[in-house]
């Protein structure tokens, strides 16, 4: 009876020594899926951001050529207005 109870108590032991080892490597293969995961969200927030900073520069160029160009018509309407009189 004791070595019926040993060996259920070894058997149990090792099923569970299996399970931990089996739970063990999907937790492990869940951080290595995590970690590829946040290293394709880096790469892509670094990629919106060097996006997002041409799009300011390019809205900052466009301002300043609106700027430019507003100036310049507002010229050649005081000069048009001047050449009225």
């Amino acid at each position: 009876l004791q070595e019926q109870l040993q060996e259920q108590l070894q058997e149990q032991s090792q099923a569970d020594a299996k399970q931990m080892r089996r739970e063990f490597a999907e937790t492990i293969q869940l951080c290595e899926t995590l970690t590829e995961e946040k290293d394709q969200i880096i790469a892509e927030r670094d990629y919106l951001k060097l996006e997002l900073g041409m799009f300011m520069e390019q809205t900052q160029h466009l301002e300043k050529e609106k700027a430019a160009l507003s100036q310049e018509l507002k010229e050649k309407n005081d000069l048009d207005e001047f050449e009225l009189l």
